[in-house]
Protein backbone atom coordinates (compact mmCIF):
# COMPACT_ATOMS: atom_id res chain seq x y z
CA UNK A 1 0.00 0.00 0.00
CA UNK A 2 1.01 3.53 -0.81
CA UNK A 3 1.14 6.00 1.66
CA UNK A 4 -1.76 7.66 0.38
CA UNK A 5 -4.07 4.23 -0.03
CA UNK A 6 -2.63 3.89 4.36
CA UNK A 7 -3.62 7.16 4.94
CA UNK A 8 -6.83 6.94 3.08
CA UNK A 9 -7.80 3.86 4.78
CA UNK A 10 -6.87 5.30 8.26
CA UNK A 11 -9.31 8.42 7.39
CA UNK A 12 -12.27 5.68 6.69
CA UNK A 13 -11.72 3.80 9.80
CA UNK A 14 -11.91 7.44 11.39
CA UNK A 15 -15.07 7.89 9.63
CA UNK A 16 -16.75 4.75 10.25
CA UNK A 17 -15.96 5.61 14.28
CA UNK A 18 -17.57 9.13 14.22
CA UNK A 19 -20.70 7.55 12.71
CA UNK A 20 -20.83 5.04 15.03
CA UNK A 21 -20.63 7.33 18.12
CA UNK A 22 -23.24 9.82 16.33
CA UNK A 23 -23.24 13.10 17.48
CA UNK A 24 -21.44 12.97 20.60
CA UNK A 25 -17.88 14.62 21.41
CA UNK A 26 -16.10 11.61 21.12
CA UNK A 27 -15.66 12.22 17.19
CA UNK A 28 -12.29 12.44 15.80
CA UNK A 29 -11.71 15.44 13.19
CA UNK A 30 -9.92 14.13 10.21
CA UNK A 31 -7.75 16.94 9.42
CA UNK A 32 -6.61 17.63 13.13
CA UNK A 33 -5.66 13.93 13.28
CA UNK A 34 -3.88 14.01 9.60
CA UNK A 35 -1.88 17.23 10.72
CA UNK A 36 -1.02 15.90 14.48
CA UNK A 37 0.21 12.55 12.33
CA UNK A 38 2.23 14.72 10.16
CA UNK A 39 3.96 16.93 12.60
CA UNK A 40 5.15 13.78 14.98
CA UNK A 41 6.74 12.52 11.71
CA UNK A 42 4.41 10.79 9.84
CA UNK A 43 4.84 11.90 6.73
CA UNK A 44 6.29 8.50 4.63
CA UNK A 45 5.30 5.02 3.83
CA UNK A 46 8.47 4.28 6.04
CA UNK A 47 7.17 6.16 8.73
CA UNK A 48 3.44 5.41 8.61
CA UNK A 49 4.58 1.43 8.85
CA UNK A 50 6.88 2.41 12.08
CA UNK A 51 3.71 3.89 13.80
CA UNK A 52 2.86 2.33 16.83
CA UNK A 53 -0.87 2.50 18.65
CA UNK A 54 0.86 4.46 21.39
CA UNK A 55 2.02 7.30 18.72
CA UNK A 56 -1.23 7.50 17.49
CA UNK A 57 -2.94 7.58 20.52
CA UNK A 58 -0.79 10.61 20.83
CA UNK A 59 -2.42 12.05 17.79
CA UNK A 60 -5.90 12.00 19.63
CA UNK A 61 -7.54 8.85 18.40
CA UNK A 62 -8.70 5.91 20.92
CA UNK A 63 -6.65 3.36 22.27
CA UNK A 64 -8.44 0.39 20.65
CA UNK A 65 -8.91 2.11 17.16
CA UNK A 66 -5.39 3.00 17.32
CA UNK A 67 -4.51 -0.25 17.60
CA UNK A 68 -6.74 -0.85 14.24
CA UNK A 69 -4.87 1.89 12.69
CA UNK A 70 -1.63 0.91 13.47
CA UNK A 71 -2.30 -2.50 11.57
CA UNK A 72 -3.30 -0.76 8.96
CA UNK A 73 -0.29 0.94 8.62
CA UNK A 74 1.70 -1.89 9.09
CA UNK A 75 -0.46 -3.96 5.91
CA UNK A 76 2.72 -5.00 3.72
CA UNK A 77 -0.25 -6.40 1.09
CA UNK A 78 -0.67 -4.65 -1.96
CA UNK A 79 -3.71 -3.36 -3.71
CA UNK A 80 -5.22 -6.04 -6.42
CA UNK A 81 -4.22 -4.90 -9.81
CA UNK A 82 -7.51 -5.20 -11.04
CA UNK A 83 -9.43 -2.08 -10.00
CA UNK A 84 -13.28 -3.98 -10.80
CA UNK A 85 -11.90 -6.04 -8.28
CA UNK A 86 -10.37 -3.76 -6.07
CA UNK A 87 -13.45 -1.39 -6.51
CA UNK A 88 -15.56 -4.62 -5.55
CA UNK A 89 -13.74 -5.38 -2.43
CA UNK A 90 -14.02 -1.37 -0.51
CA UNK A 91 -15.65 0.08 1.09
CA UNK A 92 -18.58 2.98 0.50
CA UNK A 93 -16.06 5.06 2.08
CA UNK A 94 -12.89 3.91 0.57
CA UNK A 95 -14.97 4.24 -3.01
CA UNK A 96 -14.76 8.00 -2.55
CA UNK A 97 -10.51 8.00 -1.59
CA UNK A 98 -10.04 6.38 -4.74
CA UNK A 99 -12.19 8.66 -7.35
CA UNK A 100 -11.19 10.77 -10.08
CA UNK A 101 -13.22 13.39 -10.74
CA UNK A 102 -11.79 13.14 -14.52
CA UNK A 103 -12.20 9.15 -14.30
CA UNK A 104 -16.33 8.90 -13.54
CA UNK A 105 -16.57 5.89 -15.25
CA UNK A 106 -13.86 3.98 -13.30
CA UNK A 107 -14.88 0.79 -11.37
CA UNK A 108 -14.62 3.09 -8.43
CA UNK A 109 -17.09 5.59 -9.75
CA UNK A 110 -19.48 3.14 -10.94
CA UNK A 111 -19.42 1.31 -7.70
CA UNK A 112 -20.28 4.61 -6.13
CA UNK A 113 -22.68 4.94 -9.07
CA UNK A 114 -24.50 2.00 -7.77
CA UNK A 115 -24.48 3.04 -4.53
CA UNK A 116 -26.02 6.16 -5.02
CA UNK A 117 -27.37 8.27 -7.62
CA UNK A 118 -27.60 11.10 -5.07
CA UNK A 119 -25.34 14.13 -4.69
CA UNK A 120 -22.65 13.71 -2.06
CA UNK A 121 -18.65 14.96 -3.64
CA UNK A 122 -17.71 17.55 -2.51
CA UNK A 123 -15.29 19.72 -4.27
CA UNK A 124 -13.07 22.53 -3.13
CA UNK A 125 -10.39 24.11 -5.04
CA UNK A 126 -11.02 21.77 -7.84
CA UNK A 127 -10.21 18.35 -5.84
CA UNK A 128 -12.58 16.34 -3.94
CA UNK A 129 -12.86 17.02 -0.41
CA UNK A 130 -12.40 13.43 0.55
CA UNK A 131 -13.61 13.51 4.39
CA UNK A 132 -16.62 15.61 3.63
CA UNK A 133 -17.30 13.38 0.80
CA UNK A 134 -17.26 10.57 2.75
CA UNK A 135 -19.52 11.96 5.73
CA UNK A 136 -21.82 13.26 2.80
CA UNK A 137 -22.11 9.64 1.25
CA UNK A 138 -22.79 8.23 4.52
CA UNK A 139 -25.29 10.50 5.56
CA UNK A 140 -27.20 9.66 2.56
CA UNK A 141 -26.76 5.52 3.27
CA UNK A 142 -28.12 6.01 6.73
CA UNK A 143 -31.63 7.18 5.33
CA UNK A 144 -31.01 11.02 4.65
CA UNK A 145 -32.13 12.83 2.21
CA UNK A 146 -29.32 14.40 -0.23
CA UNK A 147 -28.54 18.06 0.02
CA UNK A 148 -27.77 20.73 -2.81
CA UNK A 149 -24.92 22.83 -0.90
CA UNK A 150 -23.56 22.05 2.89
CA UNK A 151 -21.29 23.81 5.27
CA UNK A 152 -17.98 23.12 5.50
CA UNK A 153 -15.96 24.49 7.77
CA UNK A 154 -17.98 27.80 7.54
CA UNK A 155 -17.63 27.43 3.81
CA UNK A 156 -20.76 26.68 1.70
CA UNK A 157 -19.92 24.16 -0.55
CA UNK A 158 -21.99 22.67 -3.70
CA UNK A 159 -22.75 18.77 -4.14
CA UNK A 160 -22.45 16.73 -6.82
CA UNK A 161 -23.70 13.56 -8.13
CA UNK A 162 -21.27 10.94 -9.68
CA UNK A 163 -20.33 12.58 -13.23
CA UNK A 164 -20.27 15.41 -12.46
CA UNK A 165 -18.08 18.62 -11.83
CA UNK A 166 -17.74 22.46 -11.59
CA UNK A 167 -18.04 23.28 -14.99
CA UNK A 168 -15.72 26.32 -16.85
CA UNK A 169 -16.61 29.12 -18.79
CA UNK A 170 -14.82 29.24 -22.46
CA UNK A 171 -15.35 32.07 -24.96
CA UNK A 172 -18.71 31.78 -27.01
CA UNK A 173 -17.88 31.95 -31.14
CA UNK A 174 -19.74 35.40 -31.58
CA UNK A 175 -21.38 34.09 -35.39
CA UNK A 176 -21.91 30.39 -34.35
CA UNK A 177 -22.66 30.21 -31.04
CA UNK A 178 -19.97 27.32 -30.54
CA UNK A 179 -17.37 26.79 -27.37
CA UNK A 180 -13.66 29.14 -28.73
CA UNK A 181 -10.08 27.56 -27.18
CA UNK A 182 -8.06 28.85 -24.46
CA UNK A 183 -6.59 31.04 -27.51
CA UNK A 184 -10.02 31.99 -28.45
CA UNK A 185 -9.78 30.68 -31.51
CA UNK A 186 -12.67 28.29 -33.84
CA UNK A 187 -12.54 24.58 -34.50
CA UNK A 188 -11.17 25.91 -37.76
CA UNK A 189 -8.32 27.89 -36.32
CA UNK A 190 -9.88 31.53 -36.40
CA UNK A 191 -8.81 33.60 -33.94
CA UNK A 192 -12.33 35.18 -32.86
CA UNK A 193 -11.42 35.97 -29.66
CA UNK A 194 -8.42 38.61 -30.87
CA UNK A 195 -11.36 40.68 -31.79
CA UNK A 196 -12.84 43.57 -29.14
CA UNK A 197 -15.33 42.62 -27.14
CA UNK A 198 -17.54 45.46 -28.36
CA UNK A 199 -16.81 44.11 -31.79
CA UNK A 200 -17.42 40.45 -30.95
CA UNK A 201 -21.06 41.17 -29.15
CA UNK A 202 -21.92 43.67 -32.11
CA UNK A 203 -21.06 41.01 -34.80
CA UNK A 204 -23.38 38.60 -32.23
CA UNK A 205 -26.23 41.12 -32.28
CA UNK A 206 -26.09 41.53 -35.82
CA UNK A 207 -26.48 37.51 -36.25
CA UNK A 208 -28.67 36.54 -33.79
CA UNK A 209 -31.04 39.39 -33.31
CA UNK A 210 -31.23 41.88 -36.26
CA UNK A 211 -30.05 38.99 -38.81
CA UNK A 212 -28.14 41.86 -40.88
CA UNK A 213 -25.49 39.44 -40.92
CA UNK A 214 -26.28 35.96 -42.89
CA UNK A 215 -22.85 33.57 -41.78
CA UNK A 216 -24.34 30.93 -44.21
CA UNK A 217 -23.47 32.83 -46.96
CA UNK A 218 -19.29 32.82 -46.48
CA UNK A 219 -16.75 30.59 -45.32
CA UNK A 220 -15.61 31.47 -41.97
CA UNK A 221 -11.93 32.78 -42.81
CA UNK A 222 -13.65 35.29 -45.17
CA UNK A 223 -15.91 36.36 -42.74
CA UNK A 224 -13.32 37.13 -40.25
CA UNK A 225 -11.53 38.61 -42.82
CA UNK A 226 -13.90 41.05 -43.47
CA UNK A 227 -14.75 42.55 -39.54
CA UNK A 228 -11.05 41.85 -38.31
CA UNK A 229 -8.91 45.36 -38.01
CA UNK A 230 -12.28 47.21 -38.85
CA UNK A 231 -13.29 49.72 -35.90
CA UNK A 232 -16.39 49.16 -34.16
CA UNK A 233 -17.77 52.97 -35.34
CA UNK A 234 -16.74 51.37 -38.60
CA UNK A 235 -18.89 48.37 -38.16
CA UNK A 236 -21.96 50.07 -36.71
CA UNK A 237 -22.43 51.32 -40.11
CA UNK A 238 -22.34 48.39 -42.11
CA UNK A 239 -24.94 46.63 -39.25
CA UNK A 240 -26.85 49.91 -38.07
CA UNK A 241 -29.71 47.87 -36.59
CA UNK A 242 -27.58 45.90 -34.84
CA UNK A 243 -26.08 49.29 -33.56
CA UNK A 244 -29.37 51.04 -32.19
CA UNK A 245 -29.69 47.39 -30.83
CA UNK A 246 -26.39 47.60 -29.06
CA UNK A 247 -26.87 50.70 -27.52
CA UNK A 248 -30.52 49.62 -26.31
CA UNK A 249 -28.61 46.38 -24.27
CA UNK A 250 -25.65 47.78 -23.33
CA UNK A 251 -28.52 50.52 -21.43
CA UNK A 252 -30.05 47.91 -19.68
CA UNK A 253 -26.89 45.51 -18.88
CA UNK A 254 -27.62 43.14 -21.03
CA UNK A 255 -25.43 43.22 -24.07
CA UNK A 256 -24.07 39.41 -24.50
CA UNK A 257 -21.90 37.38 -22.41
CA UNK A 258 -20.04 35.08 -24.86
CA UNK A 259 -19.72 33.05 -22.43
CA UNK A 260 -20.59 29.60 -22.43
CA UNK A 261 -20.11 27.16 -19.21
CA UNK A 262 -18.37 23.50 -20.53
CA UNK A 263 -19.73 20.03 -18.66
CA UNK A 264 -22.15 21.16 -16.26
CA UNK A 265 -23.12 17.54 -15.53
CA UNK A 266 -26.96 18.28 -16.08
CA UNK A 267 -27.08 16.59 -18.94
CA UNK A 268 -28.62 19.42 -21.09
CA UNK A 269 -28.99 19.09 -24.89
CA UNK A 270 -26.53 21.34 -26.77
CA UNK A 271 -28.47 24.11 -28.08
CA UNK A 272 -25.57 26.38 -30.07
CA UNK A 273 -28.02 28.56 -30.89
CA UNK A 274 -29.65 29.05 -27.50
CA UNK A 275 -29.51 31.40 -24.75
CA UNK A 276 -27.58 29.63 -21.72
CA UNK A 277 -25.60 27.46 -23.71
CA UNK A 278 -23.77 24.13 -22.03
CA UNK A 279 -21.38 22.20 -23.82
Amino acid sequence: MSYQSRLDAALAAITDHNNSVGESADKIDCDTFVANLKKMGGTSEAALAACTWEDLEHCGIPRILARSISGIFRDRTEPDDDPVKDAARLKPEELVAKYDLNDPYSPYGKRLKSITHDKFVIIEDGKINIGASQKELRRIMDGFASRDQINVKGQVLKTYRIGEKPGRCVGEHCIYGTPLDEDGCSDKGVAWGSLSLPVQQLLNIAVFDTKELQPNRYEEFDLFDMVSGKEFNHLALRYPKAAVKFQELENLGDLPRLAIQMGNGNNEPNNPFGKNRTY
